[in-house]
């Protein structure tokens, strides 16, 4: 009998009344078999709900368990692999221990071999202990010529500063031979105007004794034509004549004095805006003066010529 058939069962019967219609026992029985009946059927929910709990936990457990057969099964099979290659390993090691039972000849290549290999590698190590050193030697050259890039470059830009400061300076030194060759043109026209007035002075000085020379002829010539009967109004005459002559190179004297201080002064004035240079000791200026004396020590000559020869 299942759970609900044994809660019913247990329920009360109760008899009809007299009357045939339920009595308050039975009505009070009634109800109390209703709260029987509410009790069972919340016990056998609760009985359904730990079955279908006990049977999801069984459902797991059987997957649970099917899973770990499908591992051995699985595991069981690795084994028996590992089982079949484990003996086969035995069967080769079996053998190479019973070839080598036999391999003395082995066993002497295979020592030589070693020695051989050990020669190798004491070769290796010397090969590296070497290598070790370049590799020293090389970085120390390496360093070395950082430095002495170092030092090339900071000597580059020395000689490009010096090559920038000479060539500013040339730029200034043909700025100064600029003004230098002006200055020289300005003196070149300077010398030849004083050379054109040098010129026009000696014409001036030919003229002058050309006029004397025919002044002296001509008073000789009247001196000896009327020595005899014209001798004071001759005197007279010659008295006016000399005072003119005299008059004529005191104004010529006054007017080459005022010509050379205008010179003079023409030559301080363009002096000044000329460079230091050619007021310097063996300059420019010393050939000038030079030129200048040979001018003057003709000059006198030719002077104390016509002294001499009058």
């Amino acid at each position: 009998m299942s759970r609900l058939g044994r809660i019913i069962s247990g329920g009360a019967t109760t008899l009809p009344g007299a009357d045939g219609g339920p009595t308050p026992l039975q009505l009070k029985n009634l109800e109390q078999q209703n709260e029987r009946m509410k009790q069972a059927l919340v016990k056998l929910r609760d009985l359904t709900n730990q079955d279908k709990q006990e049977i999801t936990a069984l459902t797991k457990q059987i997957t649970s368990l099917e899973s770990e057969i499908n591992q051995l099964q699985t595991e069981k099979e690795r084994l028996t692999n590992d089982l079949k290659e484990s003996i086969e390993q035995t069967i080769e090691l079996k053998e190479q221990v019973d070839a080598s039972l036999g391999a003395d000849t082995m066993v002497s290549q295979l020592t030589q071999r070693n020695l051989e290999l050990e020669e190798m590698l004491e070769k290796v190590k010397e090969e590296r202990n070497d290598l070790e050193i370049l590799c020293e030697m090389n970085d120390e050259l390496q360093e070395n010529s950082r430095e002495t890039e170092l030092e090339l470059r900071e000597e580059i830009e020395r000689a490009n500063t010096q090559i920038n400061q000479l060539v500013r300076h040339l730029d200034a030194t043909r700025e100064t031979i600029a003004d230098y060759e002006q200055t020289l043109g300005k003196f070149r026209d300077l010398v030849a105007d004083l050379q054109t007035q040098n010129s026009d002075l000696q014409r001036s000085l030919a003229d002058g004794k050309r006029l004397q020379e025919q002044q002296q002829q001509l008073h000789s010539t009247v001196a000896t034509e009327f020595a005899s009967s014209a001798v004071p109004f001759m005197a007279t005459k010659l008295g006016a004549t000399s005072q003119a002559q005299t008059l004529a190179k005191v104004i010529e004297a006054e007017l080459r004095r005022l010509e050379a201080e205008q010179s003079a002064n023409h030559v301080t004035r363009l002096s000044a805006f000329l460079p230091d240079s050619f007021l310097r000791r063996g300059g420019d200026n010393e050939a000038l003066l030079a030129l200048l004396l040979i001018d003057r020590l003709t000059g006198k000559c030719d002077l104390l010529a016509n002294h001499v020869s009058s």
